[in-house]
């Protein structure tokens, strides 16, 4: 482990200096990380107004990324750092990832440095507490509906163009739909549901824990393809490449591949109704065919 970071299975906290903040997450665990972090005195931070615009994309060499996107486990991380070249860290990874390099950081002050781990300490506890004292697993999983909303509403200034080459997004929308549907069951059935049951509590947590890992694209190989999450992974089969694809029908119609574009939009629209199926415990019965 790096002098400065440390890493969980469900987490990952990266520290480098006091001045500013940034976070990577899953949409799970995004509004637990907010409620941590609004309620803390953070140095000359105030990220009561100024949450959302502090998230950037997970980097590549996240290890957060890696159990969301590879393992469909709900990650989050974070960074307090000085700005500037400070972030991101960039001895992280390297032979220069030293005590010298890390106090350089900090503006070579070890009280900076330890004023900033006890404050990364403080948000992951206030995060652990409430994952871990509450009977349901404090997962947003409503989060998701507004994450697949945009991702649709991306595909409509491309709807006249698709139409003309025969391509149909609607069985998208129904998918998106229907997990919508699901989560607002799973609202409805967590109110229904006597938390003091141990059995009942762990199958609804089961459920719930669910949801990101069937976001993994089951339709990629891990070992061709780690990053199978549609909306977080990289590769072919996410709705970010699909977007790209559709693009070029506006940019560069020739290069578009409609074999292709059928097959991403197909997968995905199986991985998507996948979720909602999952969440909501039915059966996907349809009886036309993409």
């Amino acid at each position: 482990m790096p002098p400065g970071s440390s890493r969980a299975q469900a987490s990952s906290f990266h520290l480098a200096g006091s001045k500013e903040f940034r976070f990577s997450s899953s949409p799970l665990l995004k509004k637990l990380l907010e409620e941590a972090v609004t309620d803390v005195a953070f140095l000359p931070l105030n990220l009561r107004a100024a949450f959302a615009s502090k998230e950037v994309p997970f980097r590549f060499d996240d290890a957060a990324r890696t159990f969301i996107a590879s393992s469909g486990i709900p990650s989050v991380s974070f960074s307090i750092n000085n700005g500037g070249d400070s972030y991101p860290y960039p001895y992280f990874g390297t032979a220069e990832d030293n005590t010298g390099n890390l106090l350089a950081v900090f503006s070579n002050s070890i009280t900076t440095m330890e004023n900033a781990m006890r404050l990364a300490a403080l948000i992951a506890g206030r995060m652990a507490l409430r994952l871990t004292h509450d009977r349901e697993l404090y997962l947003d999983y409503k989060s998701y509906d507004s994450r697949l909303h945009s991702f649709v509403t991306s595909l409509l200034p491309y709807q006249r163009e698709m139409k003309k080459r025969g391509l149909e997004i609607q069985w998208l929308f129904r998918a998106r739909g229907d997990f919508t549907r699901a989560t607002t069951a799973l609202t409805q059935d967590v109110k229904n549901t006597d938390l003091n049951d141990r059995d009942a509590s762990r199958l609804l947590n089961d459920r719930l824990m669910k949801v990101e890992y069937q976001f993994l694209s089951p339709y990629v190989s891990p070992m061709d393809t780690p990053f199978r999450h549609i909306l977080l992974g990289s590769g072919s089969h996410t709705a970010q490449a699909l977007l790209e694809h559709v693009s070029l029908l506006k940019t560069n119609s020739s290069a578009f591949d409609e074999d292709l574009f059928r097959n991403q939009l197909a997968l995905l629209t199986w991985t998507i109704q996948g979720a909602a199926n999952t969440l909501s415990g039915d059966v996907w019965d349809i009886n036309n065919e993409l």
